[in-house]
């Protein structure tokens, strides 16, 4: 059980490595970053798929990981039962502050291309 929690609590940073090396692998095929536009969206339909879900999913699961670590650090701070999931919810916070900071200031501007 412990280690399932461990490996949840990781879900936002999994999201974004994801969606980094799904840029980079773009990069590598275009010969250029993507940026916003540059490639269209729809010129690169199907070439490949299983990454674009696979990014989809996982920045979907960053976010739906608040549901299961929220009320756990709740219960953490309430009651002093759930000492094992201390390490779990102060890892997980700090993956999802490093998910929000770079989805908000988004370098190269790649979360804009790929929801584009």
């Amino acid at each position: 059980m412990r280690r399932l929690v461990a490996i949840l609590a990781g879900l936002p940073l999994y999201a974004l490595l994801a969606l980094y090396l799904y840029v980079i692998g773009w990069r590598a095929h275009l010969g250029y970053w993507p940026r916003y536009g540059l490639p269209d969206a729809g010129a690169l339909h199907g070439l490949v798929l299983v990454p674009d879900v696979a990014v989809g999913i996982l920045l979907a699961t960053g976010v739906l990981s608040c549901l299961i670590f929220l009320p756990a650090a709740l219960a953490l701070l309430s009651s002093g039962r759930f000492v094992w999931l201390r390490e779990p919810v102060l890892f997980w916070a700090l993956a999802w502050t490093a998910f929000l900071l770079l989805l908000y200031f988004d370098p190269g501007s790649f979360l804009d291309w790929y929801l584009d």
